[in-house]
């Protein structure tokens, strides 16, 4: 027999099993870089791993256990932080809003669940099935041809997103402004423990500009001994380096604003770029690491000597090649970072050491560029081959390598005692040609979908001048607007374009008539189309011509200019 009703246990949150969040479960092993700055889910999202949250709690004991966990939160580090986590089950880090503690309580509760995911993200024609493309005749074309291509958009539109991020200052206990700049926002994978590269720690911030608007990358090195302005003369070069993979120095000085003696050094900004160490060797939230192919050492050869040889015509060195301060800005586009720190760190030493006289520098040779050049592809490519012999002579690695005998030749000659700028730019000139030819493509390949973007002024224009002269609260007394009106088939068409219904009497949404449809009103094309009124008591017959003329005119009498 079926049980009665009343005999049936109600069903209780409680009784779902909770999983068991214990670290000391075996996970996936992470470089120590990385690994340092993560923080367990768990700690940032205050879950008790073993009380489940049940139904029969009252929703005040969670706003004081939500105040309580507010005033006890650690610093938010918003690299690591799960931000885009949505998840109903789970309370949100109040951390993660800038705004979250000048909020009513209410509304602090209301805003956690909110979806992050930003709505643009959704308002595209998502790619047609494979077997439409394949069927597709030459002279046919689907709504995704006429948007720029999906994973080009959403690249541009995350890169879009990461330059929009930001934080109160209050949050982060960073300074509001320093200098001319404000918003800072840390943009570095391991800004908690930042390694000391330059014997001073540094951290990477993103700012932006009240003399330009423009956003920044502002590198800051804690508590370096600045004496004297000479120090920072050696600036003045590098501001007149103009090089594809260099990212160009705009300002140099000196603050207190982060409470110590601080340098702080303004570069070009380029969201969603990683160093070489980042792409290659660590396992970042939603990317693994890249592959190291010998076309990927050719690409990284080839952009590292076009640094080195501008460096060299204004009689500038880069010194050491750390990958860990070269940033992958694009596919394959490779920019070296942090320039100028290396000649300022060696100009306060030297003005130390000789109470404040500046040392004339003296600058090596070239071929010491060279050299660590082929130090860090060496170094590359050595991480991609299990060395079967291992030596402390380069040439026998060099011959373990899995790569061609081209390759081989320029890495050898690279770690050869004097190399110059012009025999290496001989020896790599077939692939300096395969590189340019591939650069060239890329570039054509944007300009024929910059192309296709071009003209979407056109139809937004038409858009707006549709909605200003339609509808409007002034006109309804207007007989000029009235079913019988010079002016109604503008509204007939607005109808035609936007609100079109099948058989059944539910609405069509269809992207390729709208575009059509506008496409030919702002051409003025000599077609007619039938205009009929919702209850099908009106039909009128008129071109696309006589239309865009009827607009233009009233568009010019609702500006008084007719």
């Amino acid at each position: 027999m079926s049980p009665s009703l009343d005999t049936i246990p109600t069903f209780t949150p409680s009784n779902i099993p909770v999983p068991n969040y214990d670290q000391t479960h075996p996970q996936q092993e992470e470089p120590s870089a990385v690994a340092s700055t993560l923080r367990s889910p768990t700690n940032d999202l205050n879950v008790s791993s073993g009380k489940p949250h049940t139904s029969n709690e009252s929703p005040l004991n969670d706003m004081n256990s939500l105040k309580s966990s507010i005033s006890t939160a650690t610093s938010f580090n918003p690299v690591t932080a799960p931000i885009f986590t949505p998840d109903s089950n789970l309370p949100s880090n109040p951390t993660t809003d800038a705004h979250f503690h000048s909020q009513p309580l209410g509304e602090q509760l209301f805003y956690q669940n909110t979806n992050p995911y930003p709505v643009n993200f959704l308002l595209y024609a998502p790619p047609p099935p494979p077997h439409i493309e394949l069927n597709k005749r030459s002279n046919e074309r689907t709504v995704n041809d006429l948007f720029i291509d999906n994973k080009l958009r959403e690249y541009l539109q995350m890169k879009n997103e990461e330059s929009l991020k930001s934080m109160s200052h209050t949050e982060l206990d960073l300074p509001r402004n320093v200098g001319v700049y404000h918003s800072l926002y840390p943009i570095d994978k391991n800004f908690d423990y930042s390694t000391k590269s330059f014997g001073y720690t540094s951290i990477v911030y993103k700012c932006m500009s009240n003399t330009d608007g423009r956003l920044y990358a502002m590198r800051r090195l804690q508590n370096v001994p600045i004496s004297s302005a000479s120090v920072l003369n050696s600036v003045k070069k590098w501001k007149k380096l103009n090089c594809s993979n260099v990212v160009k120095i705009h300002e140099v000085f000196t603050s207190r604003a982060f409470n110590d003696n601080s340098l702080v050094l303004i570069y070009d900004y380029y969201p969603m770029s990683l160093n070489l160490m980042e792409n290659h060797f660590m396992s970042l939230p939603g990317k693994n690491p890249e592959l190291i192919t010998e076309d990927c050492l050719w690409n990284y050869t080839i952009q590292l000597l076009n640094a080195i040889t501008e460096a060299s015509k204004l009689s500038l060195t880069i010194g050491e090649l750390n990958p860990s301060k070269i940033i992958i800005t694009n596919k394959g586009r490779i920019r070296l970072s942090a320039v100028a720190i290396k000649d300022i760190i060696k100009d306060v030493k030297n003005s130390l050491n000789n109470t404040g006289a500046v040392a004339k520098k003296e600058e090596p040779p070239e071929s010491s560029d060279l050299l660590e050049l082929g130090k860090l592809i060496f170094f590359l490519a050595k991480s991609t081959t299990l060395i079967q012999e291992p030596s402390d002579d380069p040439a026998k690695i060099v011959a373990q390598l899995k790569y061609s005998s081209a390759f081989k030749d320029a890495l050898l000659y690279l770690l050869s005692g004097s190399p110059t700028i012009e025999e290496f730019q001989r020896l790599v000139a077939p692939m300096i040609l395969k590189l340019a030819d591939g650069l060239q493509n890329s570039c054509d390949a944007m300009e024929s979908t910059l192309m296709g973007e071009l003209e979407n002024a056109r139809l937004v224009r038409l858009f707006a001048k549709l909605d200003f002269i339609s509808e409007r609260p002034e006109m309804v007394k207007d007989g000029s607007w009235s079913e019988t009106g010079e002016r109604y088939p503008i509204k007939l068409f607005k109808d035609y374009v936007f609100h079109q219904v099948d058989d059944n009497g539910n609405p069509v949404v269809d992207l390729t008539h709208v575009i059509n449809c506008l496409n030919k009103l702002d051409a003025g094309v000599d077609e007619n189309l039938l205009l009929v009124s919702p209850d099908e008591m009106t039909c009128l017959i008129m071109s696309y011509k006589e239309l865009k003329e009827l607009i233009n005119k009233t568009f010019l009498t609702l500006l008084g200019k007719e």
